[in-house]
């Protein structure tokens, strides 16, 4: 199973759609979960996109007032292995990809040296 966000946006929607694609061809079932907010879509106090205030202000107050957490999801004990002969490969450091002086924002409160270890706490 290949499981995955649901995405909103269409290059996104292109990747996800191309990955069903493959998956249906080799018979690999797909399950997509929303979480890409911080509540779920269907959980907030509008039933149609028509009643989405137009002003942050005014969203922010009525699911702060009417809006549903959902319960977190039961961790599993234990995850399957990974199936033999598949291999991560190789991830690129910014250099590897021709960045070697990245920008960076001054205002940042997490900065980011785009090396996987810099990310470890």
């Amino acid at each position: 199973t290949v499981a995955f966000h649901d995405e909103v946006t269409k290059e996104e929607l292109d990747v996800e759609t191309a990955v069903k694609y493959v998956c249906s061809q080799f018979r690999v079932k797909i399950q997509t979960f929303w979480g890409s907010t911080l509540y779920h879509r269907d959980d907030l106090p509008f039933h149609h996109i028509s009643r989405l205030p137009d002003v942050f202000t005014q969203f922010r107050k009525a699911v702060e007032s009417q809006g549903k957490v959902r319960a977190t999801m039961r961790m599993p004990d234990k995850l399957k292995p990974v199936p033999s002969g598949l291999e991560e490969g190789f991830i690129p450091t910014i250099e590897d990809l021709g960045e070697n002086n990245p920008l960076t924002d001054p205002r940042s409160a997490f900065p980011c040296r785009g090396d996987p270890m810099s990310t470890r706490l």
